[in-house]
């Protein structure tokens, strides 16, 4: 990761020997995106409740140090606003080498919003910077973690200089381009993507040693997923109340098991995801499965609107 204070130096640095600078560069005119950074971060402060976690999870562009600039000088502002706990990058960092996404590339609403709930953060922030012409176009939504609301949406267009032309003309700041102009990285943007592959699932029943377990709003549940069935359209979850051997009854008390409130994330995939069918098994009372539309991954998490986390479900060889 490259650290802001260093990157910032450096990026002054080589701004002010373009231009042929013989003074401190801080009497120059503010610059363009950290003044759209800064416009950004105040819109925040009048949409967003007071007092909420938010978390941001990734800025899209064609340019890992970009995004990393721009998230960094967001995160900045916000904190120092004082309106809202701001989630923190080493914690991001986590759960983005754990599903295996880039804070520089494409998350969509239902991949964010499980990152949010992962984080215990109310609100979050995703973005994207782009070429628009000889321009970039810097974007923002934001969105309630909860009820999937866009409680904001934000864009500024951004003059191709100063900071954003220097992390997007030198080759060591793109991602699979050789730098270049605005245009460039946006035809590149189209060709660097590669999304890894899973080997298909067979059908069958998956028992699982150990049992994954869930955790509600941070505290461990005695609720453990023994098994799962999967056949062409659906995979069938299972729970139990104990970790090796249970009577049955998956104990998941209030938790609301109803069509779309539960969500299975394929790990290795972030993008592809299954919502709960509605479907689901009781013994006396109790939810003992839950009925899921079937993905590929063998490596996924279950989560649940209102709050419950499983740890890592990873499928085998069926029984």
């Amino acid at each position: 990761m490259i650290r802001r204070p260093a990157l910032l130096a450096a990026i002054i640095l080589i701004a002010c020997l373009a231009a042929g600078c013989s003074s401190f560069p801080g009497t120059a005119e503010p610059d363009g995106l950290d003044t759209a950074i800064r416009e950004a971060a105040d819109y925040f402060n009048l949409n967003i409740p007071a007092g909420n976690k938010v978390a941001i999870i990734a800025v899209k562009s064609d340019y890992p140090a970009l995004s990393e600039y721009i998230i960094d000088t967001l995160t900045e502002d916000m904190v120092n606003d004082r309106l809202f706990t701001v989630v923190e990058r080493n914690q991001l960092n986590v759960i983005s080498t754990e599903l295996n996404f880039q804070m520089s590339g494409d998350v969509d609403d239902n991949s964010a919003q499980a990152i949010g709930r992962m984080t215990g953060a109310q609100t979050i922030i995703v973005g994207s910077v782009s070429a628009l012409g000889t321009m970039w176009r810097l974007s923002f939504r934001v969105l309630a973690v909860e009820k999937a609301e866009v409680q904001g949406l934000f864009s500024k267009n951004i003059q191709n200089a100063g900071i954003i032309s220097v992390l997007t003309s030198s080759p060591d700041t793109a991602a699979g381009t050789d730098g270049g102009t605005a245009e460039q990285a946006q035809a590149g943007s189209r060709q660097t993507a590669v999304t890894p592959q899973n080997p298909g699932l067979n059908n069958g029943t998956y028992t699982l040693t150990p049992r994954p377990r869930g955790r509600l709003n941070g505290v461990w549940q005695d609720i453990y997923i023994s098994r799962v069935e999967v056949d062409d359209e659906y995979m069938t979850i299972f729970f139990e109340n104990k970790e090796s051997a249970g009577d049955g009854y998956g104990r998941s008390g209030t938790v609301n098991w109803d069509r779309g409130s539960a969500t299975i994330i394929d790990l290795d995939k972030p993008n592809v995801y299954g919502k709960n069918t509605g479907r689901t098994g009781r013994n006396n009372g109790s939810v003992v499965s839950c009925v899921f539309e079937r993905i590929d991954g063998r490596r996924f998490r279950l989560e649940n609107r209102q709050g419950i986390v499983f740890t890592e479900i990873n499928l085998g060889a069926p029984d």
